[in-house]
């Protein structure tokens, strides 16, 4: 029976590799729940009035600017 060696560089190579892409991808969840969530405060400000109106507020590029405040606060 054989055994493969594998050089130690190259397997702490691909467990940095590993565990950079598990926090870019941690990274990337964390902004499309946040962009979400402001999303979700604007529509219970806008269209269902349980929040005040100052959330419903949105800048130039169509973001609801209070509601992300809002949510990093929280």
């Amino acid at each position: 029976m054989t055994s493969v060696k594998i050089p130690s560089n190259l397997l702490l190579i691909l467990i940095f590799l590993m565990i950079a892409g598990t926090i870019i991808a941690s990274y990337t969840d964390a902004l499309i729940y946040f962009g979400g969530a402001s999303r979700v405060g604007y529509s219970l400000s806008f269209y269902d009035r349980y929040f005040p109106k100052v959330f419903s507020k949105l800048n130039k590029e169509g973001v609801p600017y209070i509601s992300n405040i809002l949510i990093l606060v929280l």
